[in-house]
C-alpha cells in the first residue's frame, strides 16, 4: 500500500503528501482504508453505543503484542 502511494505522489497522481489511513466511523469493520489499498487491522476492543454512552463489549490487550495486520481483500477488482 505504502509503495503503490508512494509511487503515485512521484508521479503526481497524488498530489497531497500526507499519507493518511481513515478509520471506519459508523460500520461495525476493522477496515482501515486508503487510497491505494485497505488493510484489516486486528480489533483492540470493540465498545457499543447503549442507552447514552459507550460500554466495553470485548477487550483484547494481546493485540497489543501479537496483533498485526493484513491486506483486505480487494471488493473492486478491474
Amino acid at each position: 500500500m505504502c509503495k503503490k502511494w508512494y509511487g503515485e505522489v512521484a508521479a503526481g497522481k497524488i498530489i497531497s503528501t500526507n499519507f493518511q489511513l481513515h478509520p471506519p466511523r459508523g460500520k461495525n469493520s476493522n477496515e482501515i482504508r486508503n487510497t491505494c489499498g485497505n488493510l484489516l487491522y486486528p480489533l483492540l476492543l470493540c465498545a457499543e453505543y447503549i442507552n447514552d454512552g459507550y460500554k466495553c463489549i470485548e477487550h483484547k490487550p494481546e493485540v497489543m503484542k501479537t496483533g498485526k495486520c493484513e491486506i483486505a481483500p480487494n471488493r473492486n477488482p478491474l
